[in-house]
């Protein structure tokens, strides 16, 4: 959480390959309190072939706004409608969490 505790250190580019790996998304967490991934994690795991989704952390109506600060995260990370999931179309969204 922003300005309540230190980052948790892990080993991201194990977790961008291993995510990829097993085709699993990696979440953009619009939430101003959280932003879990930084433009710089989004890159590094775009540049490994990683997928993303953008979500609002939404546990209110009223936080719905914050989609933005996920999206703002995602462009400067150099993510495209592509990479994110949750861009698509209702069938190609579907097939891919099918898989």
């Amino acid at each position: 959480m922003l300005l309540h505790r230190e980052p948790f250190p892990f080993d991201f580019d194990k977790v961008a390959d291993e995510a990829v790996r097993r085709g699993v998304a990696l979440e953009v967490n619009s939430s101003p309190e959280r932003l879990d991934l930084s433009a710089t994690h989004v890159r590094t795991a775009k540049a490994k072939g990683a997928k993303f989704i953008v979500s609002t952390d939404a546990h209110h109506p009223k936080h719905l706004h914050n989609m933005r600060y996920g999206i703002l995260t995602a462009r400067r990370g150099g993510l495209t409608a592509e990479d994110v999931l949750n861009t698509y179309a209702a069938g190609p969204f579907a097939e891919s969490i099918r898989r």
